[in-house]
């Protein structure tokens, strides 16, 4: 319903998302471009993980150099924590390698792999193409679609992404400076008509004022007044305060 509404062919989308999943991604990215031929979208928080995905399968980005966007390599949840894909590869790598130096080595290695599941290794080495393929596509057929060097710069672009070598941390910032270093198609929000910059601020602390101070959880909303709130419902207990005694 929110898409729905609007009869045109070029859209904003104003994104504020710290992350999801690369499967409920692609899902909206087909979504969005069935209906659209021209969105960029606009950062003026962070956009994280999956969230970046999504920026990347736009034809522009518009950001302000405070904004953010995240490296998009997969995390994999093991015994209640979240790991990089590329990293429990690197393990199973150094552990083959200990072992095939050094069998003694394997008392030390046993109890560390046994915390991964059979099909690990499998499933981290598939999230890592997932997330490549997707990016990389979108960037090809959308961002860079009309440029020769189409494949080149969305192959560098998604390989540095995916690989947590390059920023040590998933929650890293990558801003507007690093991005247009990699040949991201972005544009700098401060370099806009002062009228766009103000409206675009502006929308951003009511976004924010209703996530902060409501049970909002999710806002989905458009220029023709359509929306869509998700409303996380908290419990307030009160506790009887007990007198002090003297």
């Amino acid at each position: 319903e929110i898409t729905n509404k609007l009869k045109t062919e070029s859209v904003d989308i104003f994104l504020h998302i710290p992350g999801g999943s690369a499967e409920a991604t692609e899902s909206i990215v087909k979504m969005l471009r069935s209906k659209f031929k021209d969105i960029r979208f606009i950062i003026t928080g962070a956009a994280k993980s999956a969230a970046t995905m999504m920026a990347l399968s736009g034809n522009k980005i518009l950001m302000d150099r405070a904004s953010e966007l995240g490296p998009i390599d997969p995390q994999v949840r093991v015994r209640g924590r979240y790991s990089p894909a590329g990293s429990i590869i690197e393990q199973f790598d150094n552990a083959s390698k200990a072992l095939k130096k050094d069998p003694s080595q394997l008392p030390v290695w046993i109890p560390i792999l046994q915390e991964f599941a059979p099909a690990l290794l499998v499933e981290c080495e598939n999230f890592i193409v997932l997330s490549k393929r997707l990016v990389n596509d979108w960037m090809i057929e959308y961002m860079f679609g009309k440029t020769r060097d189409a494949k080149k710069k969305a192959r560098k672009i998604a390989n540095y992404l995916t690989d947590e070598k390059n920023t040590l941390s998933h929650a890293r910032r990558i801003d507007y400076e690093q991005l247009k270093k990699l040949g991201v198609a972005i544009e700098l929000l401060e370099d806009q008509d002062e009228k766009l910059q103000n409206a675009i601020r502006q929308l951003h602390l009511a976004i924010m004022a209703t996530l902060d101070s409501t049970g909002a959880a999710k806002i989905f909303e458009n220029s023709e007044g359509s929306v869509l709130i998700r409303i996380i419902n908290i419990e307030i207990t009160q506790t009887r305060q007990q007198p002090i005694q003297r």
